[in-house]
């Protein structure tokens, strides 16, 4: 009785971890629009912000602009990469600014947070990224030098 007993305890034992580990959703999204990034009927995808010009301005920023990027907005450098943290959010966009043809351009790293996605409303370009920081800001931001998973 008692290696009965045993025996049915070691076995709860081992399928208990098995049992939490199922997941009653579906492993796959359905639709075109998740989350915060939805713009109209459209949403953004990792390729969608790759290699997009991002803005500066010390100015408010609106939530739309009619054509065209407004005169006050500088443009700081290209994203080129996202740092995202353990549970897959992005974190950061990396921009690599200043330089000319790629010679002397570094990487600093822009807070997704601190990010405003501005939709243009009669142009071509659907949308820009656009951050407030003053020009000095920008030139004294620490450099980006890669990002590493912490093995906890």
């Amino acid at each position: 009785m008692k290696h009965i007993f045993s025996t049915t305890l070691l076995m709860a034992a081992l399928a208990a971890p098995h049992v939490q580990a199922q997941d009653t959703g579906t492993v796959f999204e359905q639709g075109s629009a998740f989350g915060d990034f939805e713009l109209g009927s459209a949403s953004l995808n990792a390729s969608d912000i790759m290699g997009s010009r991002i803005y500066a301005t010390d100015a408010e920023i609106p939530e739309t602009v009619d054509f065209g990027v407004p005169s006050e907005w500088m443009e700081i450098g290209e994203i080129s990469d996202m740092a995202l943290d353990r549970d897959g959010a992005v974190r950061a966009v990396i921009v690599g600014i200043g330089g000319f043809l790629g010679v002397g351009e570094r990487d600093i790293a822009v807070d997704f947070d601190h990010i405003e996605i501005v939709r243009e409303i009669n142009g071509s370009a659907g949308y820009f990224f656009v951050i407030h920081a003053a020009r000095n800001e920008i030139e004294s931001a620490p450099p980006y030098e890669g990002a590493a998973l912490d093995p906890q």
